[in-house]
């Protein structure tokens, strides 16, 4: 489930962001748990670009991406080297995938 926050900036501005809570779980001899249910994680790792159009992927082509690898049976996303948009991060939360956002950032 994703909850909406709207947060009033003493600018006068308003910002308001999607979020979801889950809770996890991990047991060495049990496995991955995921509110409460085992969950085997089975997905892809995948770099920010996309046939045709490289490394500038329109926000609105997210949507299918995320959709297709879901047709293929995974719930998990790999974010590979780069971070990734906040379009894709929005999609798998709208759709349930779980991410692994790598943690590569080269300064």
């Amino acid at each position: 489930r994703v909850h909406t926050c709207e947060t009033q900036l003493s600018s006068g501005d308003a910002v308001t962001n999607t979020f979801g809570i889950r809770k996890m779980e991990w047991d060495k001899d049990k496995g991955f748990f995921l509110n409460g249910k085992a969950t085997k994680i089975k997905g892809f790792a995948n770099h920010q670009d996309f046939a045709g159009v490289g490394v500038a992927v329109p926000d609105s082509l997210q949507t299918y991406r995320v959709w297709q690898v879901k047709q293929m049976g995974a719930n998990g996303w790999r974010t590979a080297h780069n971070p990734p948009t906040p379009a894709l991060l929005d999609e798998c939360d709208k759709q349930g995938m779980l991410v692994w956002d790598e943690n590569h950032r080269n300064l």
